[in-house]
């Protein structure tokens, strides 16, 4: 099966290359965060991935097509991150991975804005 963003205004396209990497990068965090085992999310996690691996080929294919404009889309949803926390990431009935909710959200979102410095010197290279 092939999946096609049949969207036809770049606009769209570019807005649902922004989503992919928001959620995307949400549900790291979400991960590094919660205990997703002991929140008994296994079925979510694994839910994201298939996604990821479904729908990141198609939407990635369109926004590597044109590398300025991928940039400046994944730095705005890297912007974005920090300014919209998940509030599920504080939710007490969810277990917390050890070491603390803010400082792993803190860890998780530097892991992930040094992924994208990486991937942007590897394009520039």
């Amino acid at each position: 099966m092939v999946l096609a963003i049949r969207l036809y205004d770049v606009g769209e396209r570019d807005e649902a290359v922004f989503w992919f990497y928001a959620a995307k990068d949400r549900a790291i965090t979400l991960f590094d965060v919660i205990d997703g085992a002991a929140a008994h999310l296994g079925g979510v996690q694994d839910a994201i991935g298939a996604f990821v691996q479904l729908a990141g080929p198609a939407i990635n294919g369109y926004a590597f097509c044109d590398i300025a404009n991928q940039q400046a889309i994944r730095a705005r949803a890297l912007a974005w991150l920090p300014e919209h926390p998940y509030g599920v990431l504080t939710m007490e009935k969810l277990p917390a991975r050890p070491g603390g909710r803010a400082a792993n959200l803190a860890r998780s979102i530097a892991g992930i804005v040094d992924g994208a410095a990486k991937e942007s010197a590897y394009l520039a290279d």
